[in-house]
């Protein structure tokens, strides 16, 4: 691994060559830390007009544009664990602003932030249509790449990269808004609900997330998911319990995080 980018990354994370994994994590954390200072900066003014229009009656919230408030850097900085090498600055580099690019095609084609869905039952949901358009930008950047260096190639995981990225994302910022949201006006009362979707899974789904599904509470709890490990390629119970404040939570770990499918649904009201 070059030297440059080992530095660079010891500064900045505290990270020397170790496990892939604990440098994953490292970076989520960042990230975690990045949104929730950018949604800190969020004028308060915005807030209060949603706040404004709700009623005593539980309803679903949907987001509003989120551009301002994407991670500068993204886990793409450790996709090149596949070859045992970090990716490029330059590469890497354009797979992040991968993200904010299709978010803001995805807006200015709806006039909204249409990277989650806008309406009926799903409504506030992350879009899979959406998912699967940034899978197909972030596939046109490592194709772009790998004409120029044969070495790159297009990881086999591409997938799961799409899925963890966008979701992750979004899952994260949206946590965090209405969080302040909340904070911000104490007569309106936020709760989450839990949406395991198996359906959209390629692989067997973790039966933890599965056991969350439909399952309410208030905006600062965390969810008790019951830890699996896969034991002769059967999911089986350890005992333990992973908090989460939901789904693709970075203090959970990757094994909670990665290809996860699942959705937060946020409903409010105003009033005790």
């Amino acid at each position: 691994m070059p030297k440059v980018h080992l530095d660079r990354i010891k500064k900045r994370y505290g990270w020397t060559g170790g496990k892939y994994q604990e440098l994953m994590g490292k970076i989520l954390a960042a990230n975690s830390e990045s949104i929730a200072n950018a949604v800190g900066r969020m004028k308060v003014g915005r807030m209060k007009e949603v706040a404004r229009k709700m009623g005593p009656k539980w309803r679903t919230l949907a987001l509003p544009s989120l551009q301002e408030v994407l991670p500068k850097r993204s886990i793409f900085l450790k996709k090149g664990a596949d070859h045992g090498a970090l990716l490029t600055d330059s590469l890497r580099e354009k797979l992040t602003k991968n993200l904010r690019d299709a978010m803001k095609e995805y807006e200015t084609k709806a006039g909204k932030p249409a990277y989650v869905k806008l309406m009926g039952p799903s409504k506030g949901r992350v879009s899979e249509d959406f998912v699967n358009f940034f899978e197909g930008k972030i596939r046109e950047t490592f194709d772009t790449y790998t004409k120029i260096d044969p070495s790159i190639g297009v990881p086999a995981n591409i997938r799961a990269i799409a899925i963890t990225e966008a979701r992750g994302t979004i899952n994260e910022v949206k946590h965090d808004y209405f969080e302040r949201l909340a904070a911000k006006n104490p007569d309106v009362k936020v709760r989450k609900r839990w949406k395991h979707n198996p359906k959209l899974s390629e692989t067997e789904p973790r039966p933890g997330h599965h056991e969350m599904n439909g399952k309410t509470i208030a905006i600062d709890d965390l969810f008790e998911v019951p830890a699996y490990e896969k034991i002769d390629g059967e999911w089986e119970p350890t005992g333990g319990i992973t908090l989460m404040a939901h789904p693709h939570d970075p203090h959970a770990g990757p094994e909670e995080i990665i290809s996860c499918h699942c959705d937060m649904d946020y409903v409010a009201r105003r009033g005790k």
